[in-house]
């Protein structure tokens, strides 16, 4: 980051590298899709970028970049929740029309996933930011504190709440 602070690209490239992938990854279980991952995910480095000179050096790099791209996820969704309300929803013939296409076992995977995903977009927000945080992108519990803003204790306690949400959607989904 100092070298970024100093304008140097070739370090904010490899930033970048290095962080594209899990960065896209948090804002993905934030989003609750893919739609408009990677414009959020191109957002969050622009605005480093822009912005290289409120970076703390005693503060994570990873917490840093987590919590910028985290308000651009929360106001994503607040933007689409306001959108949804006049376009409406996906029509179910369009989703069928796809899934004709799949193989059998292909189409069972996809439910498998869709099921879980499904189970998890089902957690309250907070719960889900945590389960997704410390299960996906596999962060120490004191680093999702930092991001979410809360205490490692209310973390955990978050994860054991949705591991024990998820335990019982899934096992009445799969039945």
């Amino acid at each position: 980051m100092e070298r970024i602070y100093a304008r140097d690209e070739k370090a904010f490239d490899l930033l970048v590298k290095a962080h594209w992938s899990p960065v896209a990854a948090y804002v993905g279980s934030l989003l609750e899709s893919n739609e408009g991952v990677e414009d959020i995910v191109q957002e969050t480095f622009v605005w480093i970028w822009e912005r290289r000179v409120f970076w703390r050096p005693e503060a994570s790099l990873r917490s840093f970049i987590c919590r910028i791209a985290r308000h651009l996820s929360l106001n994503q969704l607040r933007w689409r929740r306001l959108r949804q309300r006049s376009v409406g929803r996906v029509r179910e013939e369009e989703i069928e029309h796809r899934t004709a296409h799949l193989s059998l076992e292909r189409i069972e995977r996809a439910e498998l996933r869709e099921t879980i995903e499904r189970a998890i977009n089902t957690l309250p927000r907070r719960r889900r930011e945590a389960f997704c945080l410390a299960y996906l992108q596999e962060l120490p519990h004191r680093e999702i504190a930092e991001i979410m803003g809360t205490s490692i204790q209310t973390v955990r306690n978050q994860v054991s709440a949705a591991l024990t949400d998820l335990r019982r959607v899934l096992a009445h989904d799969l039945d």
